[in-house]
């Protein structure tokens, strides 16, 4: 089953062209890489792919209704504790007060941050403020989700269990679409790798292939 079907998209910024004609879809339960040189537009790309930023022409036809996303980039609010923006966005998604605590109190101890569910989020490192990210999109969990550049500030030991999560997240049929300037690190989770290259899009037939 197709989560996503993109058909002859095209976008630009002004009169600058960043995808001409681009089509692709996406299976469920497989985990795909999103490679291409700086500035290409990968994360252009995520963002018409879930509709945060508009399409000048073309057709995305979304099947998925929990949606999980990890940007490259985000300012969280310095002030708000933990715990209260984690429970915030819980509740934005739909979940239940009850369904909430239950989620958050595993995912807090999953990623060994029980104890700093009280903390302001501008006392945390860089490593720990990664971590909050990718709990609020685990939260509810998505039938989708898009990792752009997740693996920022997350030592080994980490990085290995986000792996083993997103076997599971496969397991139960969920699909991955995932970012990176270091592909081959996530060779052991991705099915199927796709490469943006002057505004069109290809898949890549083997992983040695890849940039370092």
């Amino acid at each position: 089953m197709k989560i996503i079907e993109i058909n002859k998209i095209n976008k630009k910024f002004g009169k600058t062209g960043v995808l001409y004609d681009l089509s692709v879809s996406f299976e469920c339960g497989l985990c795909y890489m999103i490679i291409g040189a700086n500035g290409v537009g990968k994360s252009t790309f995520l963002k018409c792919l879930l509709g945060i930023s508009n399409i000048n022409s073309g057709m995305i036809k979304r099947n998925y209704n929990k949606l999980g996303y990890v940007p490259e980039k985000i300012i969280l609010p310095s002030n708000v504790k933990v715990v209260d923006f984690l429970n915030l966005l819980g509740l934005l998604k739909g979940m239940t007060k009850e369904e909430v605590k239950i989620k958050l109190d595993f995912e807090l101890n999953r990623w060994n941050l029980a104890e700093k569910r009280n903390s302001k989020i501008g006392s945390l490192s860089k490593g720990m403020t990664q971590k909050i990210v990718i709990i609020q999109a685990l939260l509810n969990e998505p039938n989708l989700i898009v990792f752009d550049e997740v693996l920022n500030g997350l030592d080994i030991s980490m990085q290995k269990m986000l792996f083993g999560i997103i076997k599971e997240m496969k397991a139960r049929g969920a699909t991955i679409i995932l970012t990176s300037h270091y592909p081959k690190q996530y060779n052991e989770v991705v099915d199927e790798v796709l490469e943006i290259n002057e505004g069109k899009i290809k898949k890549v037939q083997q992983f040695n292939e890849m940039p370092l």
